[in-house]
This record gives structure tokens, sequence and C-alpha cells, in this order.
């Protein structure tokens, strides 16, 4: 067995070749990277959790900067500028996170880092921006409209920020990544770590990590850590609910609804929506199938797609009351 590492640093990406199901935000970021001196004094960059949205601002800083990036059109990670950029004390490549420095205060403290001429084009990241306080948000933007020598601000969020920070900002939409390059990229991983998993386990941990690379090595980890048992999800007891339910077995139905229960809210909504998708994409002789043929498919997603539906999937007591009435329903 190999050493145990955290795979979501061991294998997170160094150059934009390596970034996964990005090709929009990759390909503004090297646009910016390959233009003379500051093309602009600020980026945001918006996504959810995981998304690579820190990862991507780093491999910026070392293109500002790499020897190589405009001819080969990628980081070297080899040259002075790239190694500068990637060091923890670095002074081309700055990274705050704006839980502890979104005050006033800690925001004037930098002025003497902003005031400072770097030897080369510098980035200034703040992430999560949108835990700053007003004060400070009015502050960066005071810097950001009097501009820094040599100084790009990229600010990251997984909100909205302040309108008159985002106005004058490149605004970069960080997407969810697809499941089948979740998959290309686990299994990637998963083969130069010697794990064994089969592609219907990789089926499955791409779908419990929702489009989020960090969390799909983190699935990953665990699973190699403790097998199966960290890819288990609510999917088999949604499915099997449904289809007793259907089937007038309300015994049945209940036992499952309560076994299902026990998962989290994401993980029940993720794999109802998986079994509706199944229903449209089903394949003769299953029992999705006959559903689809008996217009059963078309009833099953207006009702769990209802607006009633969509209010009642925010919490766990929603969710209970949402699949007993269908139980009801069904049953009578």
């Amino acid at each position: 067995m190999q050493e145990l590492v955290n795979l979501a640093t061991a294998y997170r990406p160094t150059t934009f070749s390596e970034v996964v199901g990005q090709p929009l935000a990759v390909a503004t970021l090297k646009r910016i990277a390959h233009a003379d001196g500051i093309a602009c004094r600020s980026i945001f960059l918006k996504g959810s959790w995981g998304s690579g949205k820190t990862t991507m601002t780093r491999i910026f800083a070392k293109a500002l900067n790499c020897k190589e990036f405009p001819k080969k059109d990628d980081v070297c990670n080899e040259c002075e500028g790239c190694k500068e950029a990637s060091q923890k004390n670095s002074s081309l490549f700055y990274e705050f996170d704006s839980s502890v420095v979104g005050n006033i205060d800690a925001i004037r403290n930098l002025q003497s880092i902003f005031e400072s001429s770097p030897l080369g084009r510098r980035v200034m990241c703040f992430d999560e921006i949108h835990t700053a306080s007003p004060a400070a948000l009015n502050a960066l933007l005071k810097t950001v409209e009097e501009g820094v020598p040599n100084t790009i601000f990229v600010f990251c969020s997984t909100e909205d920020i302040l309108p008159t920070i985002k106005s004058r900002s490149i605004c970069i939409d960080i997407e969810l990544i697809p499941e089948a390059e979740i998959i290309k990229r686990v299994k990637y991983v998963a083969e130069s770590r010697g794990i064994q998993i089969t592609d219907a386990q990789l089926a499955v941990l791409a779908s419990k990590s929702q489009g989020h690379m960090r969390d799909a090595l983190s699935i990953l980890q665990s699973f190699e850590m403790c097998g199966e048992q960290a890819l288990k999800t609510s999917f088999s007891l949604v499915r099997g609910f449904i289809l007793s339910a259907l089937s007038h077995k309300k015994e049945k139905a209940e036992e499952l609804l309560d076994e299902m229960l026990r998962f989290n809210i994401v993980d029940i909504k993720r794999s109802l929506y998986i079994f509706i998708k199944s229903l449209f994409i089903s394949v003769q002789g299953t029992p999705e199938y006959t559903l689809l043929k008996k217009n059963i498919a078309n009833s099953l997603f207006s009702y769990f797609f209802s607006p009633q539906a969509s209010t009642a999937l925010r919490d766990e007591i929603g969710i209970e009351i949402l699949f007993r009435a269908f139980l009801e329903k069904t049953c009578k």
C-alpha cells in the first residue's frame, strides 16, 4: 500500500492543462496572461466550493511571470518566474482569506504591500470575498480604482460581491465539472495510486461529488481507506421506494423510506434526480422502461419537479412530507 497522502492536495493541478472541466475560465485567464503588462485591474471568479477558483488563480499568477508561457501557452513550473510565484512567501502571489482579513483595519494593514513594487506581474487573491465587511470592500474598491503597480486583484467567491467591484472586474463563472470529466480524472488518480475501483463505482463516486473535483478526490481517499462503505448512497433506496409505492407495496415502501431518511438532504435529492433522469434514458426490459412507456415517467417528473416539491426538498421535514404524500397518493 502506498503512503497515505491528501489526494485533493497531492493531485491539485499545477498547470492549465491539468485543470478539468473549465475550458472558458482557462481560456480567459490565458488570454489575460498573454497580454502585455496589466491587461485588467481585477478579476472576479465565482463558483461553488472545490471548483478550482484558487487553484486556477495560482496557475494564473505563474503564467503572468513564466518565461515559457508565451511560447507554450502553459506554465513550465521550472523557470524563476514560476518558482517565485509558487513560493509560500512569494512576492508575486498573495492569497488572503477574506474571513480573516475582511475588516477595514486588516485592509489598511495591507497598504504597505499594495504600495510595494514587485519585480514582475503580481496577483493578490482574496478568497471568499463575500465574507468581507462593507467597509473593507469599499477600501478594496478604492485601491482597485486607483490601481496598484504591476498588480491584478483576483476576487474568489461562492456568492456575488459588491456590485461596484464586480462592475470593474472581468467576471468568470466557474462551472460544476461534468461527471464524465470527474470520472476520467479520478480514474487517472486511482490508477496512479494503485487503487482498484470499477467503472460502476467510479460512476457512484462522480455522482456523490456533485461536480466538485476536490470532493471527488476526498471520496476516493475514503474509498482507498475503507472501501465500498465510502460510496454508500441513498439511490437504491429512493429507487426501491418509488417502485414499491407504484406497485402498491406500502409496507415495503415505508421500510425503505425510513432507511432513506438516514441520509443527508443533498444525497437524497441527488439520488431522486438521477432516478428520474434514468427513466428517460432507460432500456427495454427494465422497470424504468416500463414506467416510461406507461407515461408514468412524465407524472413522476411533474410531481417531484413541481415548485411545491422544490420547496419541500430544502429540508429534512419537507423531504419526508413530500415522499409520504407520494406514498399516500399512489397507495390509495
